[in-house]
């Protein structure tokens, strides 16, 4: 390892607890073919995150809040707030406090603003989580930051078990859990019914 001020380090290994694009990144062009193919299958999507105390982002029916609401922009764009005050029981203020994921306008009386990166579910980021043990341990590297919380737990273990020695089968998960048709039905009822009114937070 090359530091910043130019002095060199060896390690027998190292844990990348970093998303996947930070890894590639790390590696820069030392990173093997697996190692590209198999972290450049996650991709990122980055959000702008407000928390604030601005009521309008909320349902206009206040019966209908929730710790969770989701709600459509004037732009038809869908916004997520959660009522920190329901979801961390801080209990009845004065002014309730907010976190909106993406608004379409900056809050009102907006306490704090940060962006944050989270990884974008799909069918080549599963197939590349199962594939993880190809290059898990591979030069001494192992990674635990790439996807989602259980599969990061899943591959932090994995190379906690790596750097001691031990044999670990944490990632050889069993079969994909597939929905029967009756849930599948059950889900797009609601869903469909929800369609109607989650946009105007008016469920009561």
């Amino acid at each position: 390892m090359v530091c910043g001020d130019g002095f060199q380090e060896t390690y027998n290994g190292c844990i990348m607890a970093v998303d996947a694009p930070t890894a590639l990144k790390l590696l820069g062009n030392q990173a093997t073919f697996e190692e590209t193919r198999v972290l450049g299958a996650f991709q990122y999507a980055t959000s702008d995150i407000f928390l604030h105390r601005d009521s309008t982002l909320m349902p206009q029916n206040k019966s209908a809040w929730s710790a969770l609401n989701f709600l459509n922009s004037s732009k038809n764009n869908a916004f997520l707030t959660y009522w920190l005050n329901a979801l961390q029981y801080i209990g009845k203020t004065s002014e309730p406090f907010f976190v909106t994921v993406n608004p379409d306008h900056t809050p009102k009386n907006t306490l704090l603003k940060w962006s944050t990166g989270h990884a974008i579910p799909s069918v080549a980021a599963s197939k590349a989580s199962l594939e993880l043990g190809q290059i898990q341990g591979k030069r001494g590297i192992w990674f635990c930051g790439y996807d989602f919380n259980q599969d990061e737990l899943k591959a932090g273990m994995d190379a906690a078990h790596g750097i001691l020695g031990k044999h670990s089968s944490v990632l050889h998960s069993p079969k994909n859990m597939s929905p029967s048709f009756m849930e599948t039905t059950a889900r797009l009822f609601v869903t469909k019914f929800f369609q109607q009114y989650i946009s105007m937070g008016c469920v009561t």
